[in-house]
């Protein structure tokens, strides 16, 4: 079985804290996915309990990517190899986290005052020699030292940064509009206050609604002659938590995105994705 220590970058912590918390919004399965290039973590709620992952209807893909070793640096040894290289990553490490709720509340004994170190055990699978997922985690400062189980390869979908970024290039949407954060979370505040699940952004003539069977709000205009209604569930609205004025949503044939730097978020309005 392969090894990586790693040391934990203690000044992102709460950055690493939040973004397991945003992810838990969408599912409490987690896949991060490390390469010597990029680091992607990313959740998934299907529709159903289908069995096949792969098969299963997406209905919210929320994700996050950053360099490489923004979180962990990374050093990795074999069994046998007693010389360890720091900042190497000799192939891809996926780490399918079963619980984010479980994972932050022991990071939470940490703080970023101590060195926060560990260990990814990790072992091949299907013989792809490429990607390595982790069996299980250590991680220890000079006081708290927990250990906490990878899941299984089936449980999540597999997606590639590449993929996510083709898939969710706001370029290739039918239609793109802004609103300012404030409108937005007015209209999040808005669809608390009901018991009715679906909220639907309703464009039509130029304008932009959000609304319920007992409510609507108009949140900003559009160089758009025609109607489109775009309806979901309103639990993903917690998952939009912008740091800008004004956000961004761009709507394709099946979805809508939301973008803001270097996080994505896809809400299903139809079977399909």
């Amino acid at each position: 079985m392969d090894k990586s220590n790693f040391k934990f970058n203690n000044e992102n912590l709460e950055e690493f804290r939040s973004v397991i918390t945003n992810l838990c919004k969408i599912s409490n399965t987690i896949k991060m996915k490390m390469t010597s290039d990029n680091l992607l973590l990313y959740s998934i709620d299907t529709a159903g309990e289908n069995s096949n992952v792969s098969q299963a209807t997406a209905l919210a893909v929320k994700s996050y990517s950053f360099p490489s070793q923004h979180f962990m640096k990374i050093k990795h040894y074999d069994d046998d190899d007693d010389d360890d290289e720091e900042d190497q990553t000799k192939g891809n490490i996926d780490w399918i986290i079963r619980n984010g709720t479980i994972l932050n509340k022991k990071i939470n004994f940490f703080t970023k005052d101590v060195d926060i170190k560990g260990v990814f055990n990790l072992r091949k699978v299907n013989g792809n020699s490429d990607v390595k997922y982790t069996r299980n985690v250590i991680m220890s400062d000079d006081k708290f030292k927990f250990s906490i189980t990878g899941d299984e390869p089936h449980v999540i979908r597999d997606m590639s940064l590449d993929q996510l970024n083709t898939i969710l290039d706001p370029v290739l949407s039918d239609i793109s509009f802004s609103i300012p954060t404030k409108e937005f979370e007015n209209a999040r505040s808005a669809s608390n206050i009901e018991p009715e699940d679906i909220i639907t952004i309703h464009i039509t003539n130029g304008k932009i609604y959000f609304k319920q069977s007992s409510w609507e709000l108009l949140v900003g205009k559009i160089d758009y002659d025609g109607n489109k209604k775009i309806s979901f569930h309103k639990k993903y609205l917690k998952s939009i938590n912008p740091k800008v004025d004004e956000i961004h949503f761009s709507v394709f044939q099946t979805f809508l995105l939301y973008k803001e730097a270097n996080q994505k978020l896809m809400i299903s309005y139809e079977q399909n994705f």
